[in-house]
């Protein structure tokens, strides 16, 4: 070896050695700032209740039948949206509810379907409201309570299933 080549070797090893600690000091950052489930949660994770196994190297929760609203054969009697759209068209066939916050900012209102049949908008409701992981950036400012805009939600679901799928 040369002196001129170990010198290249040393910059070399020197620079791949910042390249990665600054990649991993990045890494960590950016795993700091992420939306946390709240105490109501955490509360119904805490419970007794669904299964956790491992699958293909993943660890996969599946709540029990009952309390998803899913048929035990495993069909798809509809589909229900929070705060959300189908990147995929929809069959027309399939039953579908999407709900959205009037003050959502968050969820883009241009993907929203045409025909109001699906849609219902929560009056006062915001994006983050349909869950319970605090508040997201860029939302809208609710002019409702989570508990309130969640009950409505949870009613609106409920006579989605109930009432053969229409509102």
């Amino acid at each position: 070896m040369t002196p001129k080549w170990k010198k290249g070797l040393k910059y070399a090893a020197i620079g791949l050695a910042a390249v990665l600690l600054a990649a991993g000091g990045g890494f960590w950052i950016y795993a700091q700032d992420y939306y946390r489930a709240d105490a109501a949660a955490r509360q119904v994770l805490a419970e007794p209740s669904g299964k956790v196994e491992a699958l293909e190297k993943m660890w996969v929760f599946r709540p029990d039948p009952e309390q998803t609203g899913r048929e035990r054969d495993g069909g798809s009697p509809g589909l229900i949206l929070l705060g959300a759209y189908s990147a995929a068209a929809i069959p027309e066939d399939l039953p579908t509810l999407e709900i959205y916050g009037s003050e959502d900012r968050v969820l883009d209102r241009s993907k929203l379907p045409v025909s109001p049949n699906t849609l219902l908008e929560i009056a006062g409701g915001n994006h983050a409201y349909f869950g319970d992981y605090g508040e997201q950036k860029g939302d809208g400012t609710a002019a409702i309570s989570r508990e309130e805009q969640q009950r409505q939600t949870a009613e609106a679901i409920v006579k989605f299933m109930t009432d053969g799928h229409e509102r």
